[in-house]
């Protein structure tokens, strides 16, 4: 695997401030190549900011923001298609740059709404609709029904939102059709040490299980009064080689590839143990 140079990103997505949430993504975009990023990489639902009641208004106060309370009036309020202004001129920007671009919004198609996420760059550009919700979001948003890969040149790349990052199946359907890089944008209100505790129990294991690099980011919401922070990226080992878990706006640059466990020759340091399933045996 070549070397790529991923810069993870957290900001403050303001609901319904679509406008003024794409200008800090191109700029940030900008400078993220200026300072030699191959990959730029944003929080879920990003570009239109996640949802919120009807009750909070779209404000940048902290205090009354919140992503708690879900409905399908409000997701109506904010949610694009994805071929919206907002959405091409950041795909244009990629190109112009050079970069990979990962962003994400609230996606509204017919009747439907979705929560969305965009990869795009060296002439490719895939969408996905997270196709496992949570609870939050059963009834307001439609799930995907499927599975995307972001490929230009050598590089590979899937993406699975949030909590979807606790379904193992993702992952691995992913490495099994080659992925060398997991993203994983988030729109939590963990914090700080709390974030740091939770994407240390799973997003390794995604990692090392599959022999990938598996690289977060959140937005700067907040949930019960709290402002969710995270950027971390974790080695096909499963260990933690960036990371960020306070809360402000924040850049992190960090160098992915190299050989994978994959692509060595077996030993019991480099062993690829996603090669040695026997899916015969647990596959229905």
């Amino acid at each position: 695997m070549k070397n790529y140079n991923l810069s993870l990103n957290q900001f403050f997505p303001v609901p319904g401030k679509t406008d003024e949430n794409k200008q800090f993504i191109l700029e940030k975009i900008n400078a993220e190549a200026e300072r030699g990023a191959d990959i730029v990489c944003f929080p879920e639902a990003c570009l239109t900011g996640y949802m919120v009641s009807h009750t909070a208004g779209y404000t940048a106060d902290y205090a009354s923001v919140h992503t708690g309370s879900c409905s399908a009036g409000c997701a109506a309020g904010i949610a694009v298609r994805s071929d919206d202004a907002s959405v091409t001129e950041i795909c244009a920007a990629a190109e112009e740059k050079n970069v990979v671009v990962s962003f994400g919004f609230l996606e509204t198609c017919g009747n439907q709404f979705y929560i969305s996420h965009m990869i795009t760059g060296h002439g490719e550009t895939v969408c996905y609709r997270k196709t496992h919700l949570g609870s939050r979001e059963k009834g307001v948003f439609a799930p995907g029904d499927r599975l995307v890969i972001y490929q230009a040149g050598d590089l590979k790349i899937g993406v699975c939102l949030c909590w979807e990052s606790h379904i193992p199946d993702i992952a691995a359907y992913y490495r099994e059709r080659g992925i060398q890089l997991l993203l994983v944008p988030y729109a939590s209100g963990m914090r700080g040490e709390r974030c740091r505790e939770f994407w240390r129990v799973h997003l390794p294991a995604r990692a090392s299980d599959n022999g990938i690099y598996a690289a977060a980011c959140n937005g700067l919401i907040t949930r019960s009064g709290e402002k969710g922070c995270g950027l971390a990226l974790f080695d096909p080992k499963g260990n933690e080689i960036a990371s960020y878990y306070e809360e402000n706006e924040m850049s992190v640059m960090c160098r992915i590839g190299g050989t994978l466990p994959r692509e060595r020759e077996e030993d019991m340091k480099h062993i690829s143990y996603f090669d040695h399933r026997r899916p015969e045996l647990y596959r229905s």
